[in-house]
């Protein structure tokens, strides 16, 4: 199975139409079709001869996550955001023409856990046909007062025509990230465990049936990590291969990269050719993002708080070891790099606040050379994002407009 890495940087609001009405994809397999297009100025197209004109809706985008140039998913709210009277949740979305049409495809079974209060989703998309959906909500209390949430993980292998669901099983915290290996062998990351010393919680969830059960695969959390008032999030998760994966999280002083060989039931922290202090500072915690892999070659960007100097790194076995490489002098403070095969690649500029710059590089040779590419277009304004499906295509939205009453930016 062809799988692409998708980037941790594309999660933000945009525009986007949907057909008002349109059916409801579950079980049975029944497409939906989506009601309207959208270019660049946010316009929908007019409707075809002869054909009843659908009354499209505005709807604002989660998170966009693009697989190819012309196909990708996307959760996205059923509502206006900026209207809590509205009560909006999340649904799950598909495009097969570039992001120009969208269809809802969201697992039947899902809807009522979206909809109730509390609710976390986790998305992998592995390419047009095949994606990994995780949904959690809280249902009531531990014995020790911690939150207790029912999750199910919904697998599909035709675009979301057909939904397969797991059995259901109760976690002491929601999904927040998803990661498969193969068609067998995925693994599910909680948000924070927040438990006194001494009451070890299970964290990350492991399946080798494709999705169709799932069981705890650690429960001693690493070192540092998951302490109380330590304020620990997970930044990504990551197996591309049945036995071995990453995970960083970023607690309240120092971010960490654990590595695990044998299937996520023990974790380490691994080394890095980092300056000291990188990972942890004064003014905060490092943000990685990553590792990426494109065949046996890894990424992983490292972005510490001003007035730190970020890094890129690369593994040209597989991840046992890194090696720093150089980024260009105009990558900002927080680099958005993404990598497409072992040597061609994109990196987006931005510094605080997630500013993007006017100047975005390419590079040809793995990173060590890089060539800026000026931008015809503004990219200054805060809440920007930006996704690239490939060197070639990408995708750029602001993530502001969720005001009452505001159209939301188009894409």
């Amino acid at each position: 199975m062809t799988r692409r890495t998708v980037g941790a940087w594309c999660t933000a609001a945009m525009t986007l139409l949907l057909a008002a009405g349109c059916a409801k994809a579950g079980s049975t397999g029944t497409p939906v079709t989506g009601g309207g297009t959208v270019g660049a100025s946010g316009a929908s197209a007019a409707p075809k001869a002869g054909v009843p004109a659908s009354h499209p809706k505005p709807v604002w985008f989660q998170s966009l996550q693009m697989t190819s140039a012309t196909s990708g998913w996307a959760l996205v709210w059923s509502a206006d955001p900026g209207v809590i009277a509205d009560n909006a949740h999340i649904l799950l979305a598909r495009t097969t023409d570039g992001a120009r049409t969208w269809s809802e495809v969201t697992p039947a079974a899902a809807r009522p856990m979206l909809t109730a209060l509390y609710s976390y989703q986790a998305l992998d998309p592995v390419d047009g046909d095949h994606a990994y959906l995780a949904v959690s909500h809280a249902t009531s209390d531990s014995d020790d007062g911690g939150p207790v949430s029912t999750t199910a993980v919904f697998v599909t292998a035709d675009g979301g025509r057909a939904w397969t669901e797991s059995a259901g099983f109760s976690t002491s915290a929601p999904a927040a990230r998803l990661s498969f290996a193969d068609a067998s062998h995925g693994w599910l990351l909680l948000g924070p465990v927040f438990r006194a010393p001494g009451q070890p919680a299970t964290w990350l969830y492991r399946t080798s049936d494709g999705g169709l059960h799932w069981s705890p695969a650690a429960t001693a959390a690493p070192s540092g990590n998951y302490g109380i008032n330590s304020f620990c999030q997970p930044l990504n998760l990551t197996f591309p291969t049945a036995t071995t994966g990453w995970v960083s999280i970023s607690c309240r002083a120092q971010a960490e990269f654990l590595v695990s060989h044998d299937r996520g039931g023990s974790w380490a922290a691994q080394p890095l050719p980092l300056p000291a202090g990188t990972l942890g500072a004064l003014s905060g915690p490092a943000f990685l993002t990553g590792p990426q892999f494109a065949g046996g070659t890894g990424f992983l960007t490292v972005a510490p708080p001003p007035p730190g100097t970020p890094s890129l790194l690369d593994s040209q076995d597989r991840g046992q070891t890194w090696q720093l490489l150089t980024l260009p002098s105009g990558a900002g403070q927080y680099p958005q790099v993404k990598f497409f095969t072992p040597a061609d690649g994109v990196l987006v500029t931005a510094g605080p606040q997630e500013a993007l710059g006017a100047v975005f590089y390419a590079t040809a040779d793995g990173g060590q050379s890089w060539t800026p590419v000026p931008q015809g277009t503004h990219f200054t304004q805060y809440g920007q994002a930006i996704d690239f499906a490939s060197q070639q295509a990408g995708f750029a939205w602001n993530s502001g407009g969720n005001t009452v009453g505001v159209p939301p930016p188009p894409l």
